[in-house]
């Protein structure tokens, strides 16, 4: 099992969301892609915090070393999800 280091602010936030009925609905991961050492997932996560129901798009790139997670960082959107189709020129 490989050893997590946790953030010092991380027991204090997980606390207040927690404190403040924070409750996941669901996280739904719609696409996962796994290149060399790096993981990375795109996902929606719904919630209710404070009483108000919400949600955002999001990713997580994890990288690797030897099969064990060495960095994790995670992007939400803040805005409408550009999703671009069609044919590259």
């Amino acid at each position: 099992m490989a050893n997590i280091i946790l953030v010092p602010a991380l027991p204090a936030f997980h606390n207040q969301w927690l404190a403040e009925d924070g409750r996941v609905l669901e996280w739904a991961v719609h696409d996962v892609y796994s290149v060399a050492d790096r993981e990375v997932a795109e996902w929606t996560f719904h919630y209710t915090w404070r009483g108000e129901e919400k949600s955002f798009d999001g990713s997580t790139v994890a990288r690797l070393s030897h099969g064990k997670l060495i960095q994790l960082r995670e992007y939400a959107t803040t805005a409408t999800l550009f999703d671009w189709q069609g044919k590259w020129r």
